[in-house]
């Protein structure tokens, strides 16, 4: 695998690990009926738990990051040739 996609799994954990405190931080702050010391917290919170990175998307097989159809988490060629050999249910080439 190349090494940006060993970083994107990472950064797709570790956001897939902050979202629950990230929602209910964010649901907390905008909630009107709490103190408002409580939802100054809870923004202060949230500032620091925000995502920093970006993820972006690859194709599982060949790890191209250009054009990944993101049902199927494959590239485009990828995606053709699979359609091709009719190993992807569900999907037919559109006739015109």
């Amino acid at each position: 695998m190349k090494h940006s996609c060993v970083i994107d799994k990472v950064n797709r954990s570790t956001i897939y690990k902050r979202k629950f405190f990230f929602q209910l931080f964010r649901t907390v702050r905008s909630n009107c009926f709490l103190l408002p010391f409580v939802r100054v917290h809870c923004g202060y919170k949230l500032f620091f738990l925000s995502p920093v990175s970006r993820v972006h998307n690859y194709c599982t097989i060949t790890s191209r990051s250009r054009s990944v159809l993101n049902e199927f988490k494959l590239s485009r060629l990828e995606f053709k040739k699979f359609v091709g050999l009719s190993l992807l249910t569900g999907v037919k080439r559109s006739s015109h």
